[in-house]
């Protein structure tokens, strides 16, 4: 499975530490959903503005969920 939050946060150069800290999300949030956890939607929305990318970039939905 890709984690797309790990990724796009690599490529940007930040660690879970400074994305943390430019986000306001705590460390062990991002390490939490960089390991498959679903975000609140407002977190989704912080990351993805730190990052420069959509919500939906970071967090894609998964084909085949529960309706």
């Amino acid at each position: 499975m890709q984690n797309s939050l790990r990724q796009t946060r690599q490529r940007r150069g930040h660690t879970q530490m400074t994305l943390s800290v430019a986000s306001g999300i705590p460390q062990t949030t991002i390490s939490k959903l960089e390991r498959g956890s679903s975000p609140y939607y407002r977190t989704a929305v912080r990351l993805a503005k730190v990052l420069k990318v959509t919500p939906a970039k970071l967090f894609p939905a998964e084909e085949g969920g529960a309706s």
